[in-house]
Formats: structure tokens, sequence, C-alpha cells
């Protein structure tokens, strides 16, 4: 496959995410985030799924005890299920299961790969990717959009339809906006367009040029910056697969990637276990409404700034919820043109790298995301890196980020400003977290905003703290490399902009956040006595939850928080669901001689 670089009034809303949007977020930079409906697998990921093709039986008879290679045997069950196109399951009972060579299948639907649990073991090896699921990303010419491009609008007028159907794939983008400014540091202005949509095709009204799309558009087009739907090459995205209750070992691997799941829609991974990958265990690129949930993503072979457990990239509507990550320089990374996505209830520890902090959630590492939610997670650090270009109209809220990392230390402290937001980002949310941790430290930054210790904002660095001068298009002060990038004759690529960006602080909205320093939400970030809604994408306390209290994190309201207070959180410290929850296991070795801070 085609390798891209890094990366009440509705239906949809409760009361009281309206009544926050029309007092705490303008309604502009917040969409909807309805699980199993804008969000995530529609209707939910299947339970339904219960016609089994048994790897170990006639005529596959692939070997449950590890000494023999089952690479082929489990290929051959996958076609077999793929036959039925159905939505059969490829089972794999209790067992150790080689591979030597990796599964690619192409334009395959409607199967699950399903194992029994963490005693279901996937041994991988060798240099291939373990799994490699969908279809190649090559997003056709653009056709140009001419009307129905306002905000929400589901119906597009393009000029023309030809070769466009049902179930199509399309990307809805634009050129650079430089008055925001949306650009990327090492492309043209005049060709790139990194502000993007991925959504299907649910209608071709040939007669009216016109398509419906599955999603309304995230934000208004406009028409000056040559709008265009990009569709995917092939007619039919690839649609409901699923890899789910199962753990894959990649001690003995070299390959960049253990599953890699690309143009695919309305598919899964869940509760799987992953470990000892050598580069990157799930990559997720130019699809939409997918859902990774329940997966534990262990510690990593291999090493490095590169290293990440999970690369969303290109990719719309999907719901990242209630998995654990552990050991990686990287957490989780959204690139190029991720819109509209929910990472939520996720728990992650341990991102050091060379006894230093490295980014745990990084919301913005090739540009440019815009429209994702960002919420009730603990995790070190989030950050949008500004290293290819900016984000915009990201929305972090009610998380605990508490900058603490094992064996980590920056500036002699053992502990981290847990929000970095560097250059080129515009109208972010900063809503209702908890940040910093109990007795710790953290390195103040002149940021020249009202915001210190806790925040980095407009810097324009990944690695280090270092620039030079400042830098504001809203005051008409831009940067040094700003003439020569409108003109076209930059050359500095991800190194020049060096100066800080004051306008990242001065579009954010940031309210409501309780930082350990002053031990309170600081009056510059007062909520006024408006309340914070349960939650931005659900309207009632989620099942997996269980007895825990949700939602998880209160600024108004901090007590002393845990790690167990969510959900993976809890299945890290002691190894099982939380009281009131349903029998399924977490992975046998999560980290229960962890105690709760």
């Amino acid at each position: 496959m085609k390798f891209f670089r890094f990366l009440l009034t509705t239906a949809v809303l409760s009361l009281p995410a309206v009544c926050l949007r029309a007092e705490l977020i303008p309604a502009s930079r917040l969409t909807s985030w309805t699980p199993g409906v804008s969000v995530g697998v529609t209707g939910g990921i299947p339970t339904n799924r219960n016609t089994l093709i048994d790897v170990t039986k006639s005529p596959y008879n692939a070997d449950k005890t590890g000494a023999n290679d089952c690479t082929s045997a489990i290929s051959s069950a996958i076609d077999a299920a793929v036959a039925f196109n159905d939505g059969h399951v490829v089972y794999l009972p209790a067992g150790t299961y080689k591979m030597t060579g990796g599964i690619t299948k192409s334009g395959k639907n409607n199967f699950t790969i399903r194992g029994a649990g963490d005693t279901t073991v996937i041994n991988a090896s060798g240099s291939a990717n373990t799994f490699v699921l969908g279809w190649s990303t090559d997003w056709g010419g653009g056709v140009a959009i001419t009307n129905g491009l306002t905000a929400g609008s589901t119906v597009l007028t393009l000029a023309n339809v030809t070769g466009l159907t049902v179930g199509q794939q399309l990307r809805i983008d634009e050129q650079l906006d430089l008055t925001r400014p949306i650009l990327d540091t090492n492309h043209d202005l005049s060709t790139w367009r990194v502000h993007a949509q991925t959504v299907r095709i649910t209608n071709v009204n040939t007669g009216a040029n016109q398509v419906t799309i599955s999603r309304g558009l995230l934000w208004t087009l406009q028409s000056g910056l040559s709008p265009q739907a990009h569709p995917m090459a092939y007619n039919v995205v690839a649609t409901g697969i699923g890899i789910e209750d199962l753990k894959i070992d990649s001690v003995g691997s070299t390959a960049s990637f253990t599953i890699w799941l690309e143009d695919v829609t309305q598919s899964w991974v869940k509760n799987v276990h992953f470990v000892n990958s050598y580069n990157y265990e799930l990559y997720v690129l130019a699809c939409s409404n997918f859902e990774v949930r329940h997966c534990y993503f262990d510690h990593l072979n291999g090493s490095g700034p590169s290293h990440s457990h999970l690369i969303v990239e290109q990719t719309s509507d999907s719901l990242i919820e209630d998995n654990i990550f552990y050991q990686a320089s990287t957490h989780f990374m959204l690139n190029y043109g991720c819109s509209g996505n929910v990472f939520a209830a996720n728990f992650m520890e341990d991102t050091t790298i060379g006894g230093g902090f490295g980014q745990s959630i990084n919301i913005n590492h090739g540009a440019h995301n815009s429209y994702n939610l960002i919420e009730g997670n603990i995790s070190c650090m989030v950050e949008d890196d500004g290293y290819f270009g900016g984000s915009s109209e990201q929305t972090i809220y009610r998380n605990w980020l508490h900058g603490v990392s094992p064996g980590a230390t920056r500036g002699g402290l053992d502990s981290e400003p847990p929000l970095h937001m560097k250059r080129f980002g515009r109208n972010h949310n900063i809503v209702g977290n908890i940040l910093g941790m109990t007795g710790k430290q953290y390195k103040a930054f002149d940021s020249t905003s009202p915001y210190s210790s806790y925040y980095i904002l407009g810097y324009p660095n990944i690695g280090n703290d270092e620039y030079s001068g400042t830098a504001s298009l809203i005051n008409s002060a831009p940067w040094a490399d700003w003439a020569a990038y409108v003109a076209g004759t930059y050359t500095g690529g991800t190194g020049g902009f060096q100066e800080i960006d004051l306008d990242v602080a001065a579009t954010a909205t940031i309210k409501g956040n309780y930082n350990y320093k002053d031990a309170q939400i600081p009056a510059s970030e007062t909520l006024s006595g408006q309340t914070l809604a349960n939650s931005l994408y659900r309207t009632s306390k989620p099942a997996f939850f269980g007895s825990l209290t949700w939602p998880a994190f209160d600024p108004t309201n901090v007590g002393t928080p845990s790690y167990d207070q969510i959900p993976a959180g809890y299945r890290y410290v002691h190894g099982i669901e939380p009281p009131g929850v349903g029998t399924t296991q977490p992975p046998a070795n999560a980290r229960t001689e962890i105690q709760a801070r």
C-alpha cells in the first residue's frame, strides 16, 4: 500500500453541551461528536457476529502450539470469511500462533479476526507488517465544489459527478489560508492543501451534479480558496472489518507497523493487546467512522522520537476510547488533515525518551488538523507541535494532564508543562482540565500572555525552548520569514518562523482549568458562574464506567486525582474491570503493582 508521510433541539447534543456552547466556547469551534452517530462505528461495534471459522480446524489446520508458521492458514480463513460477505468471524482459539509473514487483504469487506482474549497470542516475526487491510490511498484529482459550502452542509454541488459512486470516500479540502494562517512550511502554498475532512458519498444526483455526504461540513469552505472534493481512486471503501480479543507480540519483528488499516470505514480494533512492536503498533490512514476501544498498547521494542503506539492520519469521525497506552515517546498522534475525531477516556503512562519528556498526546504533527475532541483522558501532556504547520478548533476538555513521566526531567525538574500549543495554532479550546500533580514544580515560560507554568503557547520548536522575538498577524507584526513565504520564495522548511506566535494565546479559549501551583482555577480562567457540561460527546454516563464517578474530573471539586478514576486507568492499576462492568478481561499483564497516584 502507498505510504503517506506523517499523519432537546437536536439528536446529537445534550442540553448541558448546548449551554456550554453558548457560554464558554464559541459554537463555530465545536461540532457534533456523538458515538454511533457522528463518530465511531454507526450504531456501535456489532455484537451479532457469531458465525465462526476456526483456523485450527480443517482445511486450515493452523498450529496453535507456536511451533509452525500459521500465516497461510489464517490468510486462507480470512478469504473464506470474506466470500460470505456477512460478517463471518475468523476465530483463533486460545493458543500461540506463529506468523513469520504478513497478511495483506485489499478491498476485502465484512469479516472479523477474533481470538479468545489475551490467551490468543500471535507471535509476529520478520519484516512484514502483521495485518494490512483496506485499500491503497490514492486521492484522485480534485473536483470543484461550487455550492453547499457552509458548515453543516451535507449536499455539495460539484463541477461534475462523473465516476462517483455511493460508498466512495471523498477528501474535502481547500487551498492554504494565510489569513489564519493555515500553511505547511515544507510545501508550496499554491498547490498544497492540508485543511481537510474525509467523508463518504451516500447519494449521487447526476442531474444536479450533487453528492450527499455522510457528515456535514465541519467548517465553511471559502470559494476564493478553490474548495475541492477528491474521490478515492477505488470506487468503494473497504467496510465492516474488525480485529478483536487477541494479543499480538512482535518481539521478533522488524516491521514498521503491526496493524495498518487504510481507506477503511465502519471498522474497529477492540480489546487487542499490542506489545513489542518495533516502530508503530496501529496505523489508521484515510479512514472514516473508525473505532479503537478497550485496547492495551504496551511497550515498544524500538525507540526514538518517531515511535508511536497509534497514528491516525487523513481520518475523520473516528472514536478512540477507553484504551491503555504504556511506554512510548508518543502514545497517540494525529497527522495531515484529521478532523472531527474523538480521543476520550484513555489512560497514558510513561512517555520518557532519553531521560526527557516525549509528547504523549500529539494532536498535530503533520498539519492541518481541526475539530478534534480530547476529553477525559489521563496523560502527561497534550501537544500541538507546529512542526509542519498548525491546527485549529481543537478542544481539550476535562482531562487530567499531570506533566509527569517516570525518569524524565526538564531543566532539573521531574515535571513538564502539560500543554504545549505551538506556533500557527488558532482557536483552541482548553477548558475544564486539571493540570499538574501535587508536590511538583513546573518551569514557567514567558509566552507574553497571562498563562504560565502549565502552558507553552506559540513556541516554534518541538525539541527545545529557543525562540527569537515575537510575531502576531493579528497585530500586523508577522514573522521575519513571512514575506518570503507569501511570495513563494521561502526555503527554510520547518526550521524557520522562530518567533513566539502570540496569536496562539490570543485566539484560545482557556477557561476553568485547575492547576496545582495556584491550587485553584486562576482568576484569568474564571468560569464566572458558568457550568461545565458533563461531556461534549456523551449525553449520559457510559456503561463501561461501571460504578466509577462520571465525569471523572471536575476542576471545581478536584479532590485527589488518581489513575483509577477512569476505567482504563482502573484496569492498569488493578488488573481488572472497574466494579459494575461485565466480564471482559483486560490484558493479563496489566501492571497491578503500580499504585494510583
